[in-house]
């Protein structure tokens, strides 16, 4: 149930961390907009979990500020508790208590003397788990123990909700069905929500824009359109979907490559050119040999092999061509990425 009170935004200025003199974040910004849900996407090690526990107040910047609405929770001169923060966290490994039924674990972050009014079981009712308080953690499916720590962060009514890779202990049906449920309830509720991920898909589900980081730094964000089509440079565009890089030369907006002359992002130079498969069109020819088919349920993969280099390329389920076939290929956009080589 969406509340009356708009969720505050979230405004990171500055900030970086470090463990044992190892920097970790650098001169980090990012402003999350209220209700708004972000996606912090990046490879291991890269700070997203870092920054998800600075604005937690779990750990605190070496520099710069953490603000949540319009007060500061985290500068060189202020820190508060996390308990202080109205911010609600649900952990990787769910950090359920065993030896504690469902009840008391949803209980447990609220204060003693709101446990006994309607919150725990309006929490438990709120992600599908109604009637199911008096089970022990144990008992549970995976994806019903996901929704424990769901509920558990969402009983105290916080004000942001903080998910650090909260479907990574599933297996891939489940996750697929959790992340719907989780993704519907988050719209329902309006809920300024900040996700850490290193799958790109579960970013673009959930997140109304994306955070990419690299490095300790946020290196891009936008909607998971805007960073899938326009990536701030070629290491993102690698990182977010699957592509092929063709070293061309760029004249007068144009470059040659195995599906002919293409307009191309760069006016002039030697560059690579980066082709999604969903880009391109297998026809008839023989400028490339089908190397490889990979069928998906709902499409095929095809993996061509034209001359010193390869295209991959998005097909039918059931393309009328083998492995072997010479084909043509055909690029139906309209202008090619292009990074300078």
């Amino acid at each position: 149930m969406r509340s009356s009170t708009p969720s505050p935004t979230v405004s990171i200025v500055g900030v970086d961390h470090a463990y044992d003199n190892e920097q970790v974040l650098h001169d980090v910004n990012l402003d999350i907009r209220s209700g708004e849900s972000v996606a912090l996407l990046g490879p291991s090690g890269c700070g997203k979990t870092t920054l998800l526990r600075l604005i937690a107040g779990l750990d605190f910047a070496t520099r710069g500020e953490v603000s949540i609405g319009e007060t500061v929770v985290s500068s060189t001169s202020i820190r508060v508790l996390p308990e202080d923060r109205r911010v609600g966290m649900v952990f990787q490994d769910w950090a359920l208590f065993p030896h504690l039924d469902v009840r008391s674990n949803v209980a447990y972050g609220i204060a003693r003397p709101d446990r006994k009014g309607p919150r725990v079981d309006n929490a438990l009712e709120l992600v599908g788990l109604a009637g199911l308080g008096d089970r022990m953690p144990n008992t549970l499916s995976g994806g019903q123990q996901q929704r424990v720590a769901l509920a558990r962060a969402l009983a105290p009514e916080p004000a942001v909700l903080l998910l650090d890779e909260p479907f990574s202990n599933l297996d891939t049906s489940l996750r697929l069905e959790v992340r719907t449920e989780v993704h519907r309830l988050l719209h329902e509720l309006g809920i300024t929500t900040i996700f850490v991920t290193h799958d790109q898909e579960e970013a673009f589900v959930l997140g109304d824009r994306v955070a990419i980081m690299r490095d300790g730094r946020v290196v891009q964000v936008d909607t998971p359109h805007g960073v899938y089509t326009r990536p701030s440079d070629r290491q993102v565009a690698e990182f977010v979907g699957s592509g092929s890089l063709i070293a061309a030369t760029a004249r007068d907006g144009h470059a040659g490559s195995p599906c002919g002359r293409v307009p191309v992002s760069i006016a002039n130079g030697q560059v690579d050119l980066l082709f999604r498969p969903e880009q391109l069109d297998v026809i008839e020819g023989d400028t490339a040999i089908v190397d490889l088919i990979e069928y998906h349920g709902h499409d095929s993969m095809v993996y061509l092999r034209c001359d010193d280099s390869s295209l991959r390329v998005r097909c039918a389920p059931q393309p009328d061509f083998q492995r072997g076939d010479r084909v043509g290929v055909r690029f139906n956009g309209t202008q090619v990425l292009a990074f300078p080589a």
